[in-house]
């Protein structure tokens, strides 16, 4: 199922109890970016998800404010839920986003129970968390391809 959040595009597949999310290109700047975090954390409480998968594709560069706020109020929200995995697809063509997301998960690190990796694209990403799920896999590539690019699924 295709959620629009504030200012993030989600995908929620009950089957597998996983969430993808990734910033709207639609939106160019950071505007909506709590709101829509509280949103995804809402989900993950509400829906008990295990599995995430978190494109950081397209994100505009966070300040040091909304970092503050991922660290010390949204990561421990989401520390508490179900989550047994992450999978993180960094940018690589925003090194200031891919270190902050880096810096952020080592500093926080002792708060997350899950298992978290990082990859360069989505559908690594996916085989990760859904390979040994071929039907899985599928659906969720069938509902909204794999792209690094939200605008290019759009399209589609």
């Amino acid at each position: 199922m295709i959620l629009t959040l504030p200012a993030i595009r989600a995908q929620f597949l009950a089957s597998s109890s996983l969430l993808r999310f990734q910033w709207n290109t639609t939106c160019t700047n950071l505007q909506g970016f709590r709101q829509g975090m509280d949103c995804v954390a809402q989900l993950i409480e509400q829906k008990n998800i295990r599995q995430a998968l978190v494109d950081m594709n397209d994100l505009p560069s966070m300040g040091l404010d909304d970092q503050f706020w991922v660290t010390t109020t949204w990561l421990p929200r989401i520390a508490k839920g179900a989550i047994q995995r992450v999978a993180l697809v960094l940018p690589m063509h925003n090194m200031y986003n891919q270190l902050m997301v880096e810096s952020m998960v080592r500093s926080e690190r002792h708060i997350m129970s899950y298992d978290i990796q990082f990859f360069s694209s989505t559908a690594e990403a996916a085989d990760w968390l859904l390979g040994d799920q071929p039907p899985m896999l599928a659906a969720l590539h069938s509902e909204w391809p794999y792209s690094n690019n939200v605008s290019a699924a759009l399209a589609s």
